[in-house]
């Protein structure tokens, strides 16, 4: 009976052993990495000439941006996508600290037509 108790108490010592083993601080080793922060773009409106017509976007972010299909508000109830505006220089797809040069057509807001900036 002495040895079934001596045997118990070793299996009890060992199980405890195991047990605190396994919930040492060695776990934060095997612990996965933290994600790298998510690049992001930054568009900026850096230059407005508003008697050219003229917007130059700037790409103030880590990554490149697509600007295609944003809009650029040339007052109340008047917007232009940006994939349809006269490119002058650069590209829809803006690079990290790229730019982006446009130009629009303002509407004539006493005749309702569409006036050319390159007209």
């Amino acid at each position: 009976m002495k040895n079934l108790k001596k045997k118990g108490l070793f299996s009890g010592l060992m199980l405890s052993a195991l047990i605190l083993a396994s919930c040492s601080s060695d776990d934060d080793a095997t612990a996965p990495a933290p994600e790298p922060p998510v690049a992001e773009s930054n568009i900026v409106l850096s230059e407005i000439e508003y008697l050219g017509n003229r917007v130059e976007l700037q790409n103030a972010g880590s990554t490149a941006a697509n600007v295609e299909d944003y809009f650029l508000c040339l007052g109340p109830g008047t917007y232009r996508r940006v994939g349809d505006l006269n490119i002058v220089s650069g590209g829809t797809t803006i690079q990290p600290g790229g730019y982006l040069v446009v130009t629009y057509d303002q509407l004539n807001t006493t005749a309702g037509q569409i006036n050319s900036a390159n007209a």
